[in-house]
């Protein structure tokens, strides 16, 4: 069973992702910061991570749907981080984000 408690993902080779929309969600009485972040692959060295989109959370659910997707391609991870604004460690956050992959090149 494959299942990670991390909202990322890599773009597998040969293949490009148009990332769609960005889903979050703060618990109650929670302030927080929700970061989509990119990390590309250029000349077999990565980027650092760069901030694509970032929301601003208090108690509530959040959706970006993207005016343009924005194109992945092969080897890109995505990462979605938090920051809390407060000491508390108790908070629940959830993350998600819709992705649509296709094949740009084939090995057969």
């Amino acid at each position: 069973l494959s299942q990670t408690l991390m909202a990322l993902y890599t773009v597998p080779r040969n293949h490009t992702g148009l990332l769609m929309k960005g889903i979050a969600t703060a618990s109650a009485d929670k302030d927080m910061q929700i970061q989509f972040l990119t990390r590309y692959l250029h000349d077999s060295v990565y980027s650092p991570f760069r901030i694509q989109h970032i929301a601003n959370l208090y108690q509530n659910n959040y959706h970006y749907e993207f005016a343009t997707p924005l194109p992945l391609p092969e080897k890109t991870d995505l990462d979605i981080r938090v920051l809390g604004y407060s000491n508390d460690s108790g908070a629940n956050v959830t993350a998600a984000f819709d992705l649509i992959l296709y094949e740009t090149e084939t090995d057969y």
